[in-house]
């Protein structure tokens, strides 16, 4: 086992503060990140008892940079206030 800071070598930045309805959903979408670069998404709900999920599509430009497409969808049964963040990895 290995703890999250033995593992977690990058830097994260919050792209996304935002609020979602219940069963709502929201499409973001964040660009021009290099092809071997190591992008990892995930959402934080900021209210208590929200539930929330995350799809996430990849595309491969022409320019050899890649667009990463963000489905977020509020499952639960209150409206949710929540976090998009971007962990890039580093070698």
């Amino acid at each position: 086992n290995h703890s999250y800071n033995e593992f977690y070598k990058g830097n994260s930045v919050v792209q996304v503060t935002s609020t979602i309805g219940a069963g709502g959903t929201r499409n973001w979408f964040s660009f021009g990140y290099s092809a071997d670069q190591l992008i990892v998404w995930r959402v934080k709900a900021t209210t208590v008892g929200g539930k929330l999920k995350l799809d996430i599509q990849s595309e491969l430009g022409g320019d050899g940079t890649i667009t990463y497409w963000l489905l977020v969808t509020n499952t639960g049964s209150i409206t949710t206030d929540y976090q998009l963040i971007r962990h890039h990895f580093i070698q």
